[in-house]
């Protein structure tokens, strides 16, 4: 799969407590691709969805023509409701997450805190 910023291969990386989650992230930019509902499984909550749960807001942001790295299909750039200062890039397609890589840091120090 392609960085959809940068253009280059993105590696697998296992991610989680039993490293059951396989994150596609680009070594250049440091962003991270996540399919649909692995979003829900870095949590590890297995009572939430956070997909499907959490509200979201449009995000008032820069206008970037990137892609999704799955299926080619435009972002939305959303924001948490609970957490104003993230901003993450749901494909409309394939509903998958593109998070920079502050923005991957951000949502995971937001769901320990």
């Amino acid at each position: 799969m392609e960085c959809p910023v940068c253009h280059v291969a993105m590696e697998q990386k296992p991610f989680g407590q039993n490293k059951d989650v396989v994150l596609d992230s680009c070594a250049k930019c440091g962003g991270t691709w996540l399919d649909e509902g692995e979003l829900n499984r870095l949590d590890e909550c297995e009572w939430s969805d956070i997909e499907k749960e959490t509200p979201f807001r449009p995000a008032e942001s820069e206008d970037r023509e990137i892609r999704c790295p799955r299926c080619h299909g435009e972002f939305e750039a959303l924001v948490p409701e609970d957490r104003p200062e993230i901003v993450v890039d749901r494909c409309t397609g394939c509903r998958g997450f593109w998070l920079d890589a502050d923005e991957m840091m951000k949502w995971l120090l937001s769901r320990v805190i």
